[in-house]
């Protein structure tokens, strides 16, 4: 629970209490004081996830109802501005069209998640006001990024700053994955890294020139440790990194891997009678869309991409960003498919340098089936 989670924060908000009742300012001095004093800000609550992961699902819906009902209003996610805009207005709507469409447009994507479906869901039910704040690059940008732009078109806002602010967000998915059609991924991932940041931070900023508040926001964890520097030299700071640069003790970071019973493990699979060793990345409920899996389980298998691509293709892709991690090229995964009638069926990708619908994008090989050792 949330009271457990910050429980040095409650101290430290004790301590304080204790001094005050303690030099308790006379009337006048209490005058002055509210004339000069600012007002406190409000703490930035960061929960660090593994995408489409029911367990922690529950855990952030359960810590925003109780923020919620603390009076919090303002829900960050790692989404677009513009999808998050889109989902602030199906919250006034009466129907569920414009959620039907954003989840229509993440389809193969973790994004596209049913739990993710049915947390919006519960949010509109159990906390009605709940404004959503999108900082990431807008992934989205041809679907969801330009409906959003249509909208606002229709209604006389061109010159608006919400427009140019959609229009920001196109710009900075359309420069990531510039980066990555180029073979750029450790400049593509810097980039929207520090997009994110910068994002997160104007959000925020515009908040607290308007009331003090406390918020949260819900991130893969790779974004969201305070002491986090991403990608292989170790030089670029995380999103929370760099927040808590700026903000200091206000940000407050928890990475939910750490209570989950599916956290992340090493083991082996021997695929076509050789033997490799695999990291386990996370798993996706896929049932809403797929046609016999349930669900599917990802695995990085480590020195694996020569033996792969020597087999030949299929027509199979799938996009880098419908990973649970950032993908490089050269790398190769299994996926472990749990169909509908109880048996499995593994799938093996590499990331090759296919492009697909203008996305960066894994190539599915014919490997022979994979075996737990």
């Amino acid at each position: 629970m949330k009271q457990n989670f910050w429980l040095a924060a409650a101290g430290m908000a004790l301590l304080l209490g204790m001094c005050l009742t303690a030099c308790t300012p006379t009337t006048e001095e209490a005058a002055v004081s509210s004339q000069t004093e600012p007002e406190t800000a409000g703490t930035v609550y960061l929960y660090g996830e593994e995408h489409a992961n029911e367990e922690m699902i529950a855990q952030e819906l359960e810590q925003w109802e109780e923020l919620y009902a603390a009076g919090a209003r303002d829900l960050f996610l790692e989404d677009g501005y513009a999808s998050a805009q889109l989902l602030n207005r199906w919250m006034q709507a009466e129907d569920d069209a414009l959620l039907n469409e954003h989840f229509k447009a993440l389809q193969g994507t973790y994004g596209g998640s049913e739990s993710y479906q049915a947390f919006y869901e519960k949010i509109k039910q159990n906390c009605p006001e709940t404004i959503f704040h999108g900082t990431d690059i807008e992934h989205q940008y041809r679907s969801l990024g330009y409906q959003y732009l249509t909208c606002l078109a229709a209604e006389g806002k061109k010159d608006s700053p919400e427009y140019a602010q959609v229009l920001e967000s196109i710009q900075q998915a359309k420069q990531y994955y510039s980066y990555s059609y180029a073979g750029k991924e450790a400049e593509a991932d810097v980039y929207r890294e520090n997009c994110m940041a910068e994002n997160f931070m104007r959000e925020l900023d515009a908040l607290d020139a308007k009331k003090k508040t406390d918020v949260m926001g819900i991130y893969g964890a790779v974004h969201t440790a305070l002491d986090g520097m991403n990608y292989e030299d170790g030089t670029v700071p995380c999103m929370a990194n760099q927040l808590r640069q700026k903000y200091g003790e206000r940000i407050v970071s928890k990475d939910l891997r750490s209570n989950s019973k599916d956290l992340p493990k090493e083991t082996t699979l021997t695929i076509a009678g050789k033997t490799y060793t695999a990291i386990y990345l996370g798993e996706e409920n896929i049932a809403a869309w797929a046609d016999k899996a349930v669900s599917r389980k990802f695995w990085r298998v480590e020195d694996a991409y020569a033996d792969f691509t020597a087999q030949p293709k299929t027509n199979d892709v799938l996009p880098c960003n419908g990973y649970p991690v950032p993908v490089q090229e050269g790398q190769a995964f299994a996926l472990e498919y749990i169909l509908k009638d109880g048996t499995t069926q593994w799938k093996y990708y590499a990331a090759d340098g296919t492009v697909w619908q203008e996305m960066p994008s894994t190539r599915e090989y014919a490997v022979e089936p994979s075996e737990d050792s």
